[in-house]
């Protein structure tokens, strides 16, 4: 089947997300258990951080332009945070809760 687009045109993305990872300076468990557990204080400590979002065409060239969804403890920057950022010019930077995108922020991207 021939495309009435190049390979340029043709865009593939898929979101990638991180965690945060809480990590013990002590285990006091069996070498030869599979897993292990741990208290923490929050449970934001070991959900998702960030999302980013990269965009690559058919061509395998990486666009400009991703998005980024920070985790932050209300749906904006605090006041610190908004003062002092600095955003690349080729990153679309959200915040959520969670860190995780939804589909309003894949629109706004």
């Amino acid at each position: 089947m021939i495309s009435k687009y190049s390979s340029d045109q043709i865009l593939n993305c898929d979101h990638c997300s991180f965690q945060k990872e809480y990590v013990t300076r002590r285990n006091l468990s069996c070498t030869s258990e599979k897993t292990k557990e741990v208290f923490i204080k929050k449970k934001h400590n070991v959900t998702h951080s960030y999302t980013v979002q990269p965009v690559t065409s058919a061509a395998g060239r990486l666009l400009n332009k991703f998005l980024l969804v920070l985790q932050e403890r209300e749906v904006e920057f605090g006041r610190i945070v908004e003062k002092n950022k600095i955003i690349p010019p080729n990153a679309i930077v959200q915040t959520s809760k969670s860190g995780k995108s939804t589909a309003a922020k894949h629109y706004i991207f």
